[in-house]
């Protein structure tokens, strides 16, 4: 009786003791989960300089918010995601997260931290800098069309289209009561306009921000959401001053064909080619209006840009020098015929001349000469292209169903100026914790895909295509610019380097369909044009 009794006594012990640890330990936890959502912990990106690319705010108090903001919160209930929001893929902590919040804070102070914590994109994180990033002004001074732009942002119901997410979003406030009939009908004919007008400088790293982010997830192996909530600082290699620049090319309209309707588009990137860092990147120019980053996004046809790669290159590697001859007669290969430009043969053309005038047929002659198999497994060296060996001989012109990227092809040039060895390109230079720890630091790599004499006879022959032949648009005066053009229907192309920088553009219509063909006309702007315009004001 007496050793039952102490075994109880102990026992009892042993479970008061065990709920003593547990409410240390939620309350250690819960503790931990309140500085969490206090004392923010955002990412941070900042451009090469070491300067923050946006600057991020925050409200104090609820009273700072703006009535339509707090209503629409509160009645959609989106404070029941706080939990979900501040913790991705953290369950326990989600559970804890709403016994806190609904049980120590106000409703007005749920709103303030819902209002400072919640995403939008591109690194945009708390409705505050939101409306500073987008808007240019606080968010106490926004407009009712405004406030209705961060909201629909907020909601995140992404289609690539932003005119067309925001449209959906006022239907949405006109269905649910939000809105009357009349100020719908107002706030439609607003929201295009301010769409319109969101396009300024302190939007002008966007695509960059991206591009960045992407990089970031892939590195680390974690999510967008994860990543934004972590407090990490990503110092960049943005150079302002090279991104100021692209924007301002990018808002000129005499750098662009004449045709307008549909409006073309554009991506470009700008390469450090010794150190592969991404100095600066422009995905669109109507960005505001689609979030596709036109510079790394996109797959197209990369038209005689590819030529370089998969004939010349190979075939210099092989013994064939710029004075060869080529054949330029109507031929068959692999069931394909393919046709010069202007529809003319010239019987025999040099290599040289083939590569400045970018003549397809003795292009097509010469990758048959030195076998598609050849061709292929250079390219397949990069290890950046998506290609469908189905494709066959067409690819000698660039003519891919799978398509590529100005990023892709920038990096690939490469090899060009750096002796044969390619540089991997990357926005990226390194990684800290919030607690200031190096936790990801970029090795530049390079890879050898060919040899430097091959280089070497290719630098000369892309420079014959500057001084002498279709690129003569990109020359600038006292300086070393060799590159290829690249022509579709659909699409226009330009590759090109100098000592310093290489430098990839694509001009375009998003759509690919017979109503919306590539006109480029001798007289007007396009893809040599806006090289030549960005890269003379680096000098």
């Amino acid at each position: 009786m007496k050793t039952f009794t102490i075994k109880k006594k102990y026992s009892v012990i042993a479970i008061s003791v065990l709920v003593c640890c547990f409410i240390i330990f939620v309350s250690i936890e819960l503790f931990s989960i309140k500085k969490s959502i206090e004392q923010k912990h955002h990412i941070m990106v900042k451009d090469g300089s070491g300067e923050n690319i946006f600057t991020e705010k925050e409200i104090k108090s609820a009273r700072e918010i703006p009535s339509m903001i707090s209503t629409y919160i509160n009645k959609e209930e989106k404070i029941k995601t706080l939990p979900s929001m501040l913790f991705p893929n953290h369950y326990l902590k989600q559970v804890e997260t709403g016994l806190l919040t609904s049980t120590i804070y106000s409703q007005n102070e749920l709103l303030t931290i819902f209002v400072n914590n919640v995403y939008f994109d591109y690194g945009i994180v708390g409705m505050s800098t939101a409306s500073a990033y987008y808007l240019n002004k606080s968010l106490d001074k926004t407009s009712k069309v405004e406030q209705f732009y961060l909201l629909a942002k907020m909601e995140q119901k992404k289609t690539g289209n932003i005119q067309e997410d925001s449209q959906n979003f006022l239907k949405n406030l006109l269905k649910k009561g939000y809105l009357s009939k009349e100020e719908y009908t107002q706030s439609t004919a607003e929201m295009d306009s301010l769409i319109q007008s969101l396009k300024g400088p302190h939007t002008y790293a966007q695509s960059y921000v991206e591009q960045t982010l992407w990089e970031a997830e892939k590195s680390l192996e974690i999510s967008e959401s994860e990543l934004i909530r972590s407090g990490y600082t990503i110092n960049t290699n943005l150079n302002k001053k090279i991104q100021q620049t692209l924007y301002t090319q990018f808002e000129n309209k005499e750098n662009f064909p004449l045709q307008e309707n549909p409006q073309l588009e554009s991506g470009m990137v700008i390469l450090d080619h010794h150190t592969g860092k991404v100095l600066g990147l422009m995905g669109g120019r109507e960005y505001q209006k689609n979030a596709l980053n036109r510079a790394s996004q996109i797959t197209r046809q990369p038209a005689s840009t590819f030529k370089p790669l998969i004939v010349y290159a190979p075939a210099i590697e092989l013994g064939w020098k710029p004075t060869s001859i080529l054949k330029d007669v109507p031929i068959r290969v692999g069931g394909y015929k393919p046709h010069n430009f202007d529809f003319l043969y010239r019987k025999e053309v040099s290599l040289q001349d083939t590569v400045a005038h970018s003549y397809n047929v003795p292009t097509v002659w010469l990758l048959y000469k030195i076998g598609l198999d050849t061709g292929l497994n250079y390219i397949k060296k990069f290890d950046l292209f998506d290609i469908d060996e189905k494709d066959g001989y067409k690819l000698a012109l660039g003519f891919s169903s799978k398509g590529t990227s100005p990023l892709a092809l920038a990096q690939a040039y490469t090899i060009f100026p750096n002796g044969g060895n390619m540089v991997t390109a990357h926005t990226i230079n390194s990684i800290r914790d919030n607690k200031g720890k190096l936790i990801y630091k970029n090795n530049v790599e390079h890879k050898r895909i060919i040899k430097k004499h091959t280089a070497d006879e290719m630098n000369a022959l892309l420079r014959n295509v500057v001084t002498n032949g279709t690129a003569n648009k990109a020359d600038l005066e006292g300086e070393f610019v060799a590159g290829k053009t690249g022509t579709t229907s659909y699409d226009g192309w330009f590759v090109g380097y100098t000592k310093k920088y290489t430098a990839a553009v694509w001009i375009g219509p998003d759509a690919v369909d017979p109503d919306h063909k590539l006109i480029l006309n001798e007289g007007s702007g396009g893809p040599t044009t806006l090289f030549h315009n960005v890269i003379k004001r680096l000098k």
